[in-house]
């Protein structure tokens, strides 16, 4: 929302004693999430709902049937995926809630957040063997292309640059180990093995975009530093 949390609840979801508010969420895994943050406000009657069964579920469905039906009784609450990469309006509906990161995931493990988990599950301090901060930083440097491109498909949907979870899920994969060696320098084994992965894909994808323009999907990079 434009407005802050604490602000957008105040002026538009007064009453949660006297007036029953259904929230409706993507997936049962969001409830932590998105329970936290309207817990603090202490509703009485507040219910959140991801039990609508079926082919309904996900994100998409939810918009559909649900986004032209919103008001004080019924708030929706989703990821905003790659939605801030794609110049959406969408987000200045009246009772919808999304995240500023990808997912709900992303919000709560942000890299300082991993490195202060593991050392509470292995009473010492990770950053000593594996800082998340440092691998993070690194691991998204080496996959920008990817996202660059990634973005183009979702700006202009053309097939050819559409890079699937599958695909995703093999350039990001190594074969599994104990070899605790994998994860010394801030997991540098790993970033050098997917970056080799990466490379090449980025290779045959820059071979089929020679004549394309990405001033578009660069734009939109440059307007989210602001």
């Amino acid at each position: 929302m434009k407005n802050s949390w604490g602000n957008y609840l105040s002026e538009n979801l007064q009453g949660f004693e006297k007036n029953a508010i259904t929230i409706l969420l993507e997936d049962e895994t969001d409830f932590s999430f998105w329970n936290s943050i309207f817990a603090r406000y202490k509703p009485k009657n507040i219910k959140l709902v991801a039990d609508y069964g079926g082919k309904n579920r996900g994100k998409q469905n939810l918009i559909k049937t649900n986004l032209h039906s919103l008001n004080k009784n019924l708030v929706l609450c989703i990821d905003s995926d790659y939605d801030y990469l794609q110049d959406n309006s969408m987000f200045d509906k009246d009772f919808l809630f999304h995240t500023y990161t990808y997912a709900v995931e992303n919000h709560k493990l942000c890299p300082t957040n991993l490195n202060n988990l593991c050392a509470d599950f292995l009473g010492f301090e990770v950053s000593q063997y594996l800082d998340f901060e440092v691998f993070i930083a690194q691991f998204s440097e080496i996959t920008y292309d990817l996202l660059r491109y990634q973005v183009y498909f979702l700006l202009t949907h053309n097939k050819d640059f559409q890079i699937t979870e599958a695909k995703l899920n093999e350039y990001f994969s190594i074969p599994q180990t104990e070899n605790v060696t994998y994860l010394q320098n801030n997991g540098q084994y790993y970033l050098e093995e997917i970056a080799k992965k990466i490379k090449k894909a980025i290779k045959i994808l820059d071979n089929k975009a020679q004549s394309l323009d990405f001033q578009g999907v660069d734009t939109v990079f440059e307007n989210q530093k602001k």
